[in-house]
């Protein structure tokens, strides 16, 4: 496999079979694709460039802490006042308020990302 690779940005833009290559501006190189590349799942945006070592590798992301996962797996504050108000209205008061929709909602996502 071949990945074409901008030598200056750093980025994989395409992977193609050896004998799939074309011809490409100077700012582009064709270069062997690592051993890893898994044609059914990956794609190029997984993989970076560095001309400095002339390797390709695939990129590796760190976790993202608890409370910014917690963040983007909260529905929206519109979202979470409707589920309020509808448990509101349908009398979810005291502890029969941890039976309704909005504090389920957001103990599930609490649950998933606790603090550490």
């Amino acid at each position: 496999m071949k990945a074409l690779v901008h030598s200056t940005a750093g980025t994989v833009t395409d992977i193609v079979a050896d004998d799939a290559t074309f011809e490409v501006h100077e700012s582009f190189l064709w270069k062997d694709m690592i051993a890893d590349y898994d044609s059914a799942t990956d794609t190029p945006t997984e993989y970076s460039y560095d001309s400095a070592t002339d390797t390709i590798s695939r990129k590796v992301y760190e976790t993202p802490s608890y409370d910014l996962q917690r963040q983007m797996a909260y529905d929206s504050i519109q979202q979470q006042l409707d589920s309020l108000w509808h448990d509101v209205d349908n009398g979810k008061f005291g502890e029969d308020a941890k039976t309704g929709g909005w504090y389920n909602s957001l103990r599930s996502t609490k649950n998933a990302y606790p603090k550490p």
